[in-house]
């Protein structure tokens, strides 16, 4: 799934907030807590499915950064059997740019259910990215 965004915020502060995973993370509705240890990143999440449904999770994120590039990969595995791998490009201009790319590894029904809340969701997050 590619998902584009187009902001007023500059290529840099975008890059550095989602460089930063404790910075995504401050923006991103589900997520409660963002540890850093070592390059790793722990992430306490609460999903709510059907509007009240509430399901707790954790998991870790490795996140790699290229400035020259201004790329963001973030890879993390949810659950034992659902695995996500993400990459941001940043392009500056009159705008600026992000593309996101989602790779969803799960079963057909699962795929389908977390690409639409994580569709929904990023861009709650970027909406706040853009307007901080």
């Amino acid at each position: 799934m590619t998902i584009h965004y187009t902001i007023n915020t500059s290529a840099e502060n975008a890059f550095n907030t989602l460089a930063d995973f404790k910075k995504f993370g401050a923006l991103h509705p589900y997520i409660t807590q963002v540890e850093k240890k070592n390059d790793t990143y722990w992430v306490k999440e609460v999903v709510t499915l059907l509007g009240f449904i509430k399901v707790p999770n954790q998991y870790s994120v490795q996140v790699v950064s290229s400035q020259p590039n201004n790329t963001v990969h973030y890879q993390s595995q949810i659950k034992k059997s659902v695995s996500l791998d993400i990459i941001w490009t940043i392009q500056a201009g009159g705008t600026t740019t992000i593309t996101e790319i989602i790779n969803i590894k799960a079963h057909p029904i699962v795929k389908f259910i977390l690409g639409s809340i994580m569709r929904k969701v990023h861009k709650q997050v970027i909406d706040q990215l853009n307007a901080g």
